[in-house]
């Protein structure tokens, strides 16, 4: 009968050879951690292994440290991790070459240091005071500790720049290690210091090798076709593939494993399969078929409205010509959305992401990971200083409500001023154009008005309309009459 001990603990791979799946992503990791081993030191000290649990993350630091000998300084979720507690236990002993007081290296003279989890470090990439992380981790009053997470990036950031040894990060969600405000700043710091590497989700022939693996060990035998139903409800998480085994072997009442039991398990152990929509669309675009395409988007943490958002502001990036091509299949995908929403065909929902999958599908699968970017018109907004409503002032211009001119005219307008700074002619003619005033315009590029940038667009706005240019008309009114003809509620019976 199965021990007692945690079988995703007991059976964690020794050395990276082991390992199953995510051979790329492996191989990547050893590559970097060979240059080390050669006692050189890499231009970018650490790695940033993103993906979601269970796929290996944590597993591949530890076995890359038995690879080479090395000892491991960790810290997880659930300790401390200020800017003081990581200053005590990593960035001291990285910069000190033998790192003996971390226990025994293996003579190699190098020392892994395993930042667990470090998506969920509270707080901003600000680095905390230097005097303040002194007093905090001399003094055993606890008033003047620093608590929490307070500085924890800041002081990643300072460990990445100074250490002497690898350095490995895991990370889940990785918006959520940006922060919601400059997350892209966030994200191009981290990157000018670390490699990235990225995990998938576990392909289910690699689960049934490792279930096969770990059973034989245990001295279990199971029912192919209960093994095939226990892969088949997991959405690629090793560790609770190996939970659910262990979990069998303790309502059976012999070392053997049906179908029966496993059907019991799976009635009390559903998960959320849900994966993050970076994730997601990476899998879309790299797709050989529509249906691979369609279950990347289904699977996404994203609803159907917010994932078409995603698609049609990254296709703009990622697509060249092949965008003009899909563009119908994109907006029957919208159509099929709004009737959901018009007249309750929730079968809409299938549609529009049905009809958004074959679209990408047939733009042909990308060769390479694709340059992901958060649609800006989702997350503009929401700062305090950003009075204008310039969703509003494109209404009034177009004649249209303010929901459809957030929803449709404000991206393309975001999407137009992507690669601009703003003082461009043509940036500017375009607002006026559209009636906007200088805060509206400033608020269109991101800009403070209370900034030197701000002030120094707003100067050159106000020149520009000084300057009396004569500025093109706006195009004439949409033909009422051609507007009557078209019906303004789509039907499913279109699709």
């Amino acid at each position: 009968m199965a021990g007692e001990h945690d079988w995703s603990e007991g059976h964690r791979p020794a050395t990276t050879e082991d390992m199953v799946g995510n051979s790329e992503a492996i191989g990547k990791i050893r590559a970097w951690l060979n240059k080390w081993s050669n006692g050189k030191i890499p231009d970018k000290r650490g790695m940033l292994l993103i993906g979601p649990p269970g796929t290996g993350k944590t597993t591949i630091a530890r076995a890359a440290a038995s690879d080479h000998g090395w000892s491991v300084i960790e810290m997880n979720a659930s300790e401390e991790r200020n800017a003081a507690a990581i200053r005590r236990a990593a960035t001291i002993g990285s910069q000190n070459t033998s790192l003996k007081a971390f226990g025994d290296s293996g003579g190699s003279g190098r020392t892994l240091i395993l930042l667990d989890e470090v998506d969920h470090l509270s707080g901003g990439f600000a680095v905390e005071n230097e005097g303040r992380i002194i007093r905090s981790m001399e003094s055993e009053d606890l008033s003047k500790k620093i608590s929490g997470d307070r500085g924890g990036k800041g002081e990643v950031m300072h460990l990445l720049k100074t250490t002497k040894h690898p350095v490995l990060m895991t990370c889940n969600d990785e918006m959520r290690l940006w922060g919601r405000s400059s997350w892209r700043a966030n994200r191009d710091r981290m990157y000018r210091l670390a490699e990235s590497v990225r995990f998938k989700r576990v392909d289910p022939s690699s689960m049934m090798r490792i279930s096969r693996r770990v059973l034989s060990a245990e001295g279990i035998d199971i029912d192919p076709d209960a093994l095939r139903l226990l892969v088949d409800g997991n959405p690629g998480d090793l560790r609770a593939l190996l939970k659910d085994l262990q979990a069998c072997t303790k309502i059976s009442e012999d070392p053997h494993v049906d179908v029966q039991t496993v059907r019991r398990i799976s009635a009390t152990s559903r998960r959320d399969v849900g994966l993050d929509v970076f994730q997601s669309l990476t899998d879309a675009y790299t797709a050989g078929s529509g249906s691979e395409v369609y279950q990347a988007l289904r699977t996404s943490d994203k609803e159907p409205r917010e994932c078409l958002a995603w698609i049609s502001w990254n296709n703009q990036s990622i697509l060249g010509e092949e965008l003009k091509h899909i563009s119908t299949g994109m907006v029957l995908g919208d159509r099929a959305l709004s009737t959901t929403y018009l007249s309750t065909a929730h079968r809409g929902y299938y549609w529009s992401m049905a009809l958004a999958a074959q679209s990408v599908a047939a733009a042909g699968a990308r060769s390479s990971r694709p340059r992901l970017y958060y649609p800006d018109f989702l997350r503009r907004g929401s700062e305090s200083w950003r009075k204008s409503d310039i969703a509003a002032q494109l209404a009034g211009a177009f004649h249209t409500s303010e929901a459809s001119s957030r929803e449709d005219l404000l991206p393309l307008m975001l999407a137009a001023m992507e690669d601009r700074t703003g003082f461009e002619d043509s940036s500017i003619d375009l607002s006026i154009r559209l009636g906007l005033a200088v805060e509206d315009h400033l608020a269109l590029n991101g800009v403070r008005p209370s900034s030197t940038e701000g002030k120094r667009m707003a100067k050159a706005y106000e020149n520009r309309i000084e300057d009396d240019l004569e500025i093109p008309d706006m195009p004439p009114e949409v033909d009422e009459q051609a507007v009557e003809n078209v019906s303004d509620q789509p039907s499913l019976m279109d699709f």
